[in-house]
């Protein structure tokens, strides 16, 4: 009876199976980590849903603990096993397997304890998967090496920085990474780091492929006498004076499995019941403060002795025993120092309540000397991780999502301004701080690695110091997911990219200057030879006014004398001198077109002449509408307008066979805005045209810094539309 109390009240999984391996008896807690009720007599071995072994491999039969106990007759404790549940998650179990014996000393079957692990094991795996990710996010190379420059490890940064694999690159010796001038110089000051001094320095150092980039180091000596460097890749910041700071967070902590020894114990101190393993520690008679003692000691009185001899850790757990016995705790737990075998090691004792409120109580010493031999590991690991935090000036964070908080190192000072103390830890407050521009992009990116389950997390973007003010930051992490596959932690780094962008900046408005100075000249020169061709033109209307048609005239005059004494003759030379009246008039008009004013230009005049000589010379219906105070523009641009305009009309004379012209020239808000549309053929405005009238038309108007759209299509005429600032 008193033995399945033991079994029933256990927090731990207990069953029993028979000589063929069939489960016999369980607990509750047996059936709590299982996840189901076993079937008595069917279920062999053990009566999880499936079980595996610690790296997740089948388990054969033979190989289960039980299995073992039975076959070999010994306490077996295990390796760790993975107990799978119906729903599909996982327990992890540290498992004590006893054959069991009648009075006649027969194997009768076996006796298993589960004592689960899980959470250690998950702290564990979530701390492995932090530190391998920090170690292989880092955007800084970090190597490892001997005293001889031999390569002892590296990350895949730091690989890549200098254009191997890992592999190939640890079989190097720094000397194959030094340019050929250094080659005989020390690259690092060893006094400095013999003394215990961490070292930063600048080198130069050789890729692969020959190529040479600085780099910056931070360098210090570590457990085992090797060298850590981390290694920055700085030309970009040599070139462009850009600060490229990066590093990452390091950080490792190893936890292990726990055993228990169990014993139930009577309000009155008694010990009425202990299971084998308590046995066999008690009979081992292990040298530690807490004697343990077999059933029928009591309790309370080898503590009361041990008291009485000063021992603190008697007193603590005695007052836990009351406590627990009272009601006051539910559960009592503390940790205590033991030597075993000259061995150190460390207990948990944990007292708790029988289930039933009896007047008992369960007794644990759980061997957790793994465990804290792993916290000293860890708090190694963490002593690295505060060192590199430190040695980096960016900005690294830790989001904890399940708890939505986020810490900071005290980058967060010394690059936005802003007192950690001062920081609401929470995601709000990050994001708040995000500029507003910027933020639909940065929760896009996040949501997509939250459902994509990817574990790289990288963007740009402007973040707000305390004074206000935004910078460029470079954001990259790492994301950890749970088993199932829920993120539950980011961790990061912000690196100050600000520089470089107002470089980029700076580089991209010097082109566009550039580009800009470079079309005002060409319309400078545009408009210079416009106003030669101006000149030209004026020349050459002036000579045929004033020389070419004198000079016909003159023969018109003679011709005229020649015939008056011969009726014969005079008759032939009408037709002549007719042909020389109509050279004469082409002349005067050709003129007209070609000689325009030099100054006051009459822009208004000028349009409807050309008007007007398409009317009397064509059969095309004119409209002509202008709307603009001719005192406010300029000759030169006046005269352009009027170039741009006799070209487009000639053009719908020579080619467009339309019926119908309409010529607009408007001024509104400084600047003018002319429209010339026709009903004639019109063409594809995609084909490339023989003629230069459209190119001429548009070197004006761009000359001017305006706009020309040009609406045609075969059949549908075409729209000619300008608009000048003036």
């Amino acid at each position: 009876m008193k033995n399945q109390n033991i079994i029933q009240n256990s927090p731990d999984a207990i069953y029993t199976c028979d000589q063929k391996g069939f489960i016999k008896s369980y607990n509750k807690a047996a059936v709590n980590l299982w996840g189901r009720e076993p079937v008595v007599g069917k279920d062999l071995w053990c009566g999880s849903w499936k079980i595996f072994d610690k790296n997740g491999g089948h388990l054969p039969v033979d190989q289960h603990p039980m299995a073992i106990a039975l076959r070999e007759g010994r306490l077996v404790h295990g390796e760790e096993l993975i107990v799978q549940r119906p729903d599909g998650s996982m327990r992890y179990v540290s498992p004590y397997s006893s054959p069991l014996v009648n009075a006649e000393g027969h194997l009768t079957g076996v006796v298993s304890m589960m004592i689960e692990v899980s959470e250690q094991k998950n702290r564990e795996r979530l701390s492995e998967e932090k530190y391998r990710n920090l170690i292989e996010q880092a955007a800084d190379g970090i190597f490892l090496f001997d005293l001889k420059g031999d390569f002892v490890s590296v990350n895949t940064s730091g690989a890549k920085m200098l254009g191997y694999d890992i592999e190939s690159l640890l079989q190097l010796n720094i000397i194959h990474i030094l340019p050929l001038q250094f080659i005989d110089k020390m690259p690092l000051r060893m006094a400095t780091l013999n003394d215990g001094h961490p070292l930063l320095v600048e080198r130069i150092y050789k890729r692969k492929d020959g190529s040479l980039f600085y780099a910056e180091v931070r360098a210090q000596m570590v457990l085992g006498g090797n060298i850590q460097a981390i290694v920055r890749d700085i030309t970009e910041r040599k070139k462009a004076e850009a600060a490229l700071k990066e590093s990452e967070i390091f950080n490792k902590s190893v936890l292990t499995s726990i055993s228990s020894h169990i014993a139930v114990v009577e309000e009155n101190g008694e010990i009425i019941s202990v299971n084998k393993a308590w046995e066999n520690f008690s009979t081992k008679g292990g040298e530690c403060l807490l004697k343990r003692t077999g059933v029928g000691t009591n309790y309370i009185e080898v503590c009361k002795k041990s008291v009485s001899n000063g021992e603190i850790l008697a007193a603590k757990a005695l007052d836990g025993f009351y406590k627990v016995m009272n009601g006051e705790l539910p559960i009592f737990e503390m940790e205590y120092p033991c030597d075993l075998q000259n061995e150190k090691s460390w207990f948990l004792l944990r007292i708790t309540k029988f289930a039933d409120n009896s007047p008992k109580v369960v007794m644990m010493h759980i061997d957790i000397s793994a465990r804290v031999k792993a916290a000293a590991t860890m708090r190694q690991a963490l002593e690295r991780y505060d060192m590199l935090a430190k040695a980096t000036s960016d900005t690294i964070w830790d989001w904890d999502i399940t708890q939505n908080r986020i810490r900071y190192n005290n980058g967060i000072t010394q690059m936005f301004g802003y007192e950690i103390d001062e920081i609401e830890n929470l995601e709000d407050w990050w994001k708040k701080n995000i500029h507003p521009a910027d933020l639909p992009a940065v929760s896009a990116a996040l949501e997509k690695i939250f459902s994509n389950k990817a574990q790289n997390f990288q963007i740009e973007y402007r973040f707000r110091c305390e004074n206000g003010t935004y910078k460029y930051v470079f954001d990259r992490a790492s994301v950890i997911f749970d088993d199932n596959e829920k993120p539950v932690r980011m961790i990061g780094a912000m690196q100050d990219i600000t520089d470089r962008k107002k470089t980029e900046q700076d580089f991209r408005m010097m082109k566009r200057a550039l580009m800009n100075q470079k079309v005002e000249e060409q319309k400078k020169i545009t408009r210079a030879i416009l106003n030669a061709q101006e000149k030209e033109r004026r020349h050459m209307g002036e000579e045929l006014h004033d020389n070419i048609n004198q000079m016909l005239a003159g023969t018109k005059l003679y011709l005229s004398v020649a015939g008056n004494g011969n009726a014969q003759l005079k008759e032939a030379l009408q037709y002549p001198i007719q042909l020389i009246d109509e050279t004469m008039t082409e002349i005067r008009l050709l003129t007209k077109r070609s000689v325009t004013p030099k100054q006051n230009v009459n822009l208004k005049e000028l349009l409807q002449t050309l008007v007007d000589t398409m009317f009397k010379s064509t059969a095309i219906k004119t409209c002509f509408v202008y709307k603009i105070v001719n005192e406010c523009l300029e000759d030169e641009l006046k005269l352009n307008i009027y170039r741009i305009l006799q070209e487009q009309t000639n053009n719908i004379m020579k080619h467009a066979c339309a019926a119908n012209v309409n010529i607009a020239v408007k001024a509104n808000n400084n600047v003018i805005n002319i429209m010339v549309t026709d009903d004639g053929n019109g063409f594809d405005t995609s084909k490339k045209r023989e003629g230069i009238g459209i190119s001429n038309i548009i070197n004006r108007v761009e000359s001017f810094n305006g706009e020309v759209v040009i609406e045609s299509a075969p059949g549908n005429g075409c729209k000619l539309l300008i608009k000048i600032p003036y």
